[in-house]
C-alpha cells in the first residue's frame, strides 16, 4: 500500500509541474483554485480509506 501511495503521489507531482506553465499562462487563478479543491478531495480519500466498516452481527 505503501509503494502505491508514493507512486501516486510522484504521479501527481509529475502531472502537476506540466500543468504549471499551461494554467499559469494568462493568470494564476486556475492554479489557486485547483489547490483549493485538492484540499478537500484529499481529505475525503484518507476519509474513505481509513473509515472502519460496520460488521453485520447475527443476534
Amino acid at each position: 500500500v505503501a509503494g502505491m501511495g508514493g507512486t501516486s503521489a510522484v504521479i501527481g507531482t509529475i502531472i502537476i509541474t506540466l500543468l504549471v506553465p499551461v494554467l499559469t499562462k494568462t493568470n494564476y487563478t486556475s492554479f489557486f483554485l485547483l489547490g483549493a479543491v485538492l484540499v478537500p478531495v484529499a481529505w475525503m480519500c484518507i476519509t474513505f480509506i481509513t473509515s472502519k466498516k460496520e460488521q453485520n452481527a447475527i443476534t
